[in-house]
């Protein structure tokens, strides 16, 4: 009886021992424990867990790798996680990882993600403090989606509005429905790429003409580029305002003669008066004369405009100061 006794305190001892060795080994597992492997431990800091806890998962690079230990809070604006790491990562992870919280699938549970660097950095050892960055706020993105699902409902109202004032209005419906505004459309933009094709055209002359100008080439090149027709020029310049001061003088001495032979007449003295009163003769005398005003005038008309020309006007610019500088010099000697 006493055997029976012992044997039925053996069999409770191993049976409660198995279930709570069972209990551990499943809690363990359920905490994705690395009970078989060793670890060692990584930390982080977060403003906010999003609903992150003891137990998540942790993944390197979309690779399991761990399991969030504890969470601890700093202070009120930080809160450390404690990441247990299997021990196969310490050669693998860098220093210079970030770490963010993000979702195993669109809805799951909350997980710590840790992204590898590019650039080169020493492997992390125990108790390393990993930088961190903010993940997407799914809650955030979800009320910024109700706005933009309102705006878009409120234009889809508007143009719904819009296309019934037009569905009402004959104009529109003809504005929008005819055939020849669109022919009409394409016509002014043909007339307008062939306008501004020939514009091109222009420009394209313009500058050839201008630079075979600036080069010496061609009459106008060469009269701007040759100092021997600029001196020409001057001199010719020079001989047309000579010969209109002679001619005016000519025109003064030719009314002195007219006011004399006027005066003869009108006291009747001397064989002139005999030629004169020949109407034939005086009206030839009289057209003479008005041929020689109306030329003195139109040489004066063309000396005036040859000043304005572009060819001229620096000369006549340059002979205007040199006699004021010569006036000048007079009066100074």
């Amino acid at each position: 009886m006493a055997k029976t006794i012992f044997n039925y305190v053996k069999l409770g001892i191993f049976v409660i021992a198995g279930m709570a060795f069972l209990v551990i080994l499943l809690y363990y597992i359920g905490k994705n424990r690395n009970i078989f492997h060793p670890s060692f431990l990584l930390k982080t800091h977060f403003q906010h867990i999003q609903g992150l806890q003891p137990g998540n998962n942790v993944r390197y690079a979309g690779i399991q790798a761990g399991a969030v230990k504890s969470i601890n809070i700093l202070n009120d604006t930080l809160i450390e996680v404690v990441l247990d790491i299997d021990n196969k990562f310490k050669n693998i992870i860098r220093q210079n990882a970030r770490v963010s919280i993000g979702n195993d699938g669109f809805v799951g549970n909350k997980i710590v993600n840790i992204e590898p660097v590019k650039e080169e950095a020493a492997l992390v050892e125990e108790d390393n403090v990993l930088a961190s960055k903010e993940a997407l706020d799914t809650d955030a993105a979800l009320r910024t989606l109700s706005g933009t699902n309102q705006d878009i409902a409120d234009i889809a109202r508007e143009l719904k509005t819009l296309l019934t004032n037009i569905n009402q209005n004959p104009a529109l419906v003809k504005l929008v429905t005819s055939d020849e505004i669109p022919n009409d459309i394409r016509a002014a933009l043909a007339d307008i790429r062939r306008a501004a094709h020939q514009l091109q055209l222009s420009a394209a002359e313009v500058n050839t003409l201008l630079d075979s100008v600036s080069r010496g080439k061609g009459s106008l090149g060469a009269l701007f580029q040759d100092t021997l027709i600029y001196a020409n020029l001057l001199n010719t310049s020079e001989k047309i305002k000579l010969a209109g001061e002679e001619s005016n003088r000519i025109t003064r001495q030719v009314s002195q003669v007219v006011q004399s032979l006027k005066d003869h007449i009108d006291q009747g003295k001397g064989p002139v008066q005999a030629i004169l009163r020949d109407s034939s003769m005086t009206h030839s005398l009289q057209n003479s004369l008005e041929n020689i005003e109306k030329g003195t005038s139109s040489f004066n008309q063309n000396m005036e405009a040859l000043k304005t020309n572009f060819l001229f006007r620096g000369y006549f610019r340059r002979l205007d100061k040199k006699e004021k500088k010569d006036s000048l010099r007079a009066v100074r000697e």
